[in-house]
């Protein structure tokens, strides 16, 4: 079953469907800015709010920060960071050498006030999180969700480390944190190290950790980032304790960008397919054009029955037709649409649509709830099998060296074992068609295994594969 498709015509669709499913408005005026309408606010509201619970567990706490940086403090972390001034929106509203920048990202407020904490003596644990829209001006062709110039959502976490061993421990969390949500989400994942041949990366971290995905036409776009930021910017901000020690940071983010890939896995030809626990309705209840008494009492008590057991329901109250409201919950990807009209209150049950399998069926009022729960819970499942079977078309784990620039040449997602020698990584490096995106963060993954390059024992496990353009 050939589940990928092209490129081009798929980016079209998905920015279609962004204006049909009410996500954005196509009329707002700047170039690189979405507005977010209500129903796409709420998709990522949802999974703003997944996440912000998540690092709470794990000891996070939530932080409003204003939108602009004081342009000198900002200067300073732009020292570890070559040409990025040049990169974001400065201002000086009152002509007074006061410049301010629209943040591009926090390291450089939240150091600041880290940097008075100590000084007052405040203990830690210094674990900060925050979402919020940011600002950099860093890229000539735009495209809602993937790339933007005013990002949002952009969430942020940042923390200092005074302990030992606690910056491990916090990057082991935030990791599990990762691999809950997108197992939730049902998106196919891998979290990589990336290879320190990127200088800006060199500037700006001692390493850098990646959540990536693949997309239905074959190429990798990171879903979220890990820094391990080392002593750059505690050393930048003089970040230390009374000995002279500097503490190290770590740096933990996701954009818009996560949700445009959700959009680009699961839709179909109809609209989009949302993981429940994202859509703002588990169902969209669709009446057969009539307003008799009955059945707006029926649809009432069903309502209320979902509403106590905490499944999000919405009614279709306006004017368009029945098969108009289908359409419209097809392409918003509602998980169920229940169809009710005079034989369903006659013969108390409901019509339920299933958005993946788009096939229809009957339930009884009474069971109403559990059944619903049980649709949920296999969409879902749906959900990721498709995901597992895109991966599976694209994804291959190659032990001969003579088999590489054929899976390159098929845009494969590529698996390979690797020693430690520097001229194995450039042979891999140099092959055409593809490129290293990362080693697999899984210290067990290369256990018995040889160099697909020079047959020395394994010392990692690469992937290698072609980036979505728009990737650095």
């Amino acid at each position: 079953m050939n589940m990928l498709i092209d490129e081009r015509s798929h980016q079209e669709r998905m920015n279609k469907l962004l204006i049909e499913a009410r996500i954005i408005a196509p009329e707002y005026p700047c170039k690189g800015e979405s507005g977010w309408l209500p129903y796409g606010d709420s998709i990522a509201n949802n999974l703003i709010l997944m996440f912000a619970e998540k690092m709470r567990d794990i000891g996070f706490k939530e932080i409003a920060l204003p939108s602009f940086v004081k342009g000198e403090i900002f200067l300073e972390q732009c020292n570890n960071i070559k040409d990025f001034r040049k990169r974001v929106y400065w201002s000086d509203p009152f002509k007074k050498n006061d410049m301010q920048v629209v943040k591009p990202t926090i390291e450089a407020q939240i150091s600041a006030l880290f940097a008075r904490w100590i000084k007052e003596g405040r203990k830690g644990p210094y674990k900060y999180f925050t979402y919020r829209s940011i600002g950099r001006y860093e890229t000539g062709r735009t495209l809602p969700l993937w790339k933007e110039r005013i990002v949002w959502p952009f969430f942020e976490g940042h923390s200092m480390h005074i302990e030992d061993g606690d910056l491990e421990s916090t990057i082991e969390s935030q990791n599990k944190v990762l691999e809950e949500v997108y197992n939730l989400l049902g998106l196919p994942f891998f979290v990589i190290q990336r290879p320190k041949v990127n200088k800006r990366l060199q500037e700006y971290s001692e390493r850098r950790l990646e959540t990536i995905s693949i997309t239905p036409y074959k190429r990798v776009v990171i879903l979220s980032s890990i820094y391990d930021l080392g002593e750059i910017f505690s050393k930048v901000f003089s970040l230390k304790s009374k000995e002279g020690k500097y503490y190290p940071m770590v740096n933990f983010a996701f954009s818009g960008r996560l949700i445009g890939t959700i959009f680009s896995n699961f839709c179909d030809e109809y609209g989009l397919k949302l993981p429940s626990v994202i859509a703002p309705h588990h169902i969209r209840i669709v009446t057969i054009e009539n307003d008799s008494n009955s059945q707006k009492d029926y649809v009432e008590k069903i309502v209320k029955k979902f509403e106590d057991s905490s499944i999000r329901v919405n009614i279709d109250t306006s004017s368009n037709y029945f098969k108009e409201k289908i359409s419209k919950a097809k392409t918003q990807g509602v998980p169920l649409i229940m169809l009710i009209g005079d034989k369903e209150v006659s013969t108390n049950s409901i019509t339920v649509l299933r958005r993946d399998t788009n096939q229809l069926s009957s339930l009884k009022t009474g069971e109403v709830v559990e059944s619903v729960k049980k649709y949920i819970n296999n969409y879902d499942g749906s959900l990721k099998k498709w995901s597992e079977e895109m991966l599976s078309e694209v994804y291959t784990v190659c032990e001969e060296k003579d088999k590489l620039v054929e899976f390159a040449k098929e845009d494969k997602l590529i698996e390979v074992a690797l020693c430690e020698e520097e001229d194995c990584f450039v042979k891999l490096a140099d092959i055409d068609d593809t490129e290293i995106i990362g080693s697999i963060v899984d210290k067990h993954r290369h256990k018995g295994q040889v160099c697909i390059s020079c047959t020395k024992i394994a010392r990692q496990k690469l992937l290698l594969g072609k980036k979505w353009k728009g990737e650095k």
